[in-house]
């Protein structure tokens, strides 16, 4: 079960971002680490968090981060010591690590954005991952807390990203590394603006704002709807393995199934799988269309427009066969 430390007095605002390399703190998770990757919400009473991170802003199930063990970066707390923990924000939010799972083969880049409670670390590679991060790397845990990433691997790569920073944090940047540092994202053709390694802000980069027209991301990331920010997730909104519910749903094909965006067909009862509307029922609000057998979000149920028809299997009237296919009466 995930635990945070969030409680603080003030929330900081995000700000536009920057990604670049800075002189790494000395600490005893420097290196390649291995633990276990555990996931977690921005704001869910199971997991103790209220969308609040221990790095002192709002943060959200979308965000790219992952929390550490709170030890290993200090142990304060803003209410056990607010001036440590003042000193050790500033020092780790923000920083960026190649997270890997060596099930799947897939990697993203996260930043430190949270601390993990130590009476749930393992050992010291353990590492608690945001759940749309989570998901995009393994799968979907659904509410499912012992689906974890096995031998989790992830190292810091000498880079931060302010946008994830603590307030009053300053990380000069690494002149010798800087100049052969090569970039996080590339420049569109259709975006005039270019990275900013001197201003603290970046156009286009990951984790900046965007609307998709004048403000675009850089190649390889996607303006993230409805959010507004530059993400390296490759589906825009309501992906399979992404949470959703009435007010967030899924993209189609996919089906929203027990809060999950899952592929259609793949599951019981979704759009596109197999039905006979007895034993294999759809789920509420789809149709076991016949005679095809298949669930689809339509309210016509057989014969209807645009079906094949012939002698054994005809049209819904005011409906008629022509030419084997199911068309409008007056057409």
């Amino acid at each position: 079960m995930s635990k945070h430390l969030s409680v603080f007095a003030m929330l900081a605002p995000f700000a536009l971002a920057d990604i670049y390399p800075v002189a790494l703190p000395s600490w005893d998770l420097n290196g390649p680490q291995s633990g276990v990757g555990s996931w977690y919400r921005a704001s869910a009473g199971q997991d103790s968090t209220n969308g609040k991170s221990w790095c002192a802003y709002e943060y959200y199930n979308s965000d790219p981060i992952f929390a550490p063990s709170l030890k290993h970066m200090g142990g304060a707390t803003y209410k056990s010591n607010p001036t440590a923990w003042t000193q050790q924000t500033r020092k780790f939010c923000g920083l960026e690590a190649k997270v890997t799972d060596p099930s799947t083969g897939k990697t993203s880049l996260l930043y430190i954005g949270d601390s993990f409670d130590d009476q749930y670390v393992k050992t010291q590679g353990y590492i608690d991952i945001m759940i749309d991060s989570f998901s995009s790397l393994y799968r979907n845990p659904g509410k499912d807390k012992n689906i974890v990433i096995k031998n989790v691997q992830w190292e810091l790569t000498g880079r931060v990203n302010t946008k994830y920073t603590a307030s009053g944090a300053s990380w000069p940047s690494v002149s010798s590394t800087a100049s052969t540092a090569k970039p996080t994202t590339m420049k569109t053709s259709t975006s005039s603006q270019s990275p900013s390694q001197t201003s603290g802000t970046c156009t286009g980069c990951l984790g900046t704002q965007c609307d998709g027209k004048t403000i675009v991301c850089y190649d390889g990331l996607t303006c993230l709807a409805p959010d507004g920010v530059c993400s390296n997730a490759a589906c825009n909104w309501g992906c399979k393995g992404w949470s959703c519910d009435a007010s967030t749903p899924c993209q189609k094909p996919s089906s929203c199934v027990n809060g999950v965006c899952t592929a259609a067909g793949t599951c019981a009862g979704c759009v596109d799988s197999p039905c006979d509307g007895k034993t294999n029922v759809c789920n509420t609000g789809l149709t076991c269309l016949s005679p095809d057998g298949i669930c689809k979000d339509a309210a016509c149920n057989w014969g209807c427009v645009g079906w094949s028809c012939g002698a054994s299997s005809p049209c819904q009237a005011p409906s008629k066969c022509a030419s084997g296919s199911c068309v409008a009466a007056n057409a």
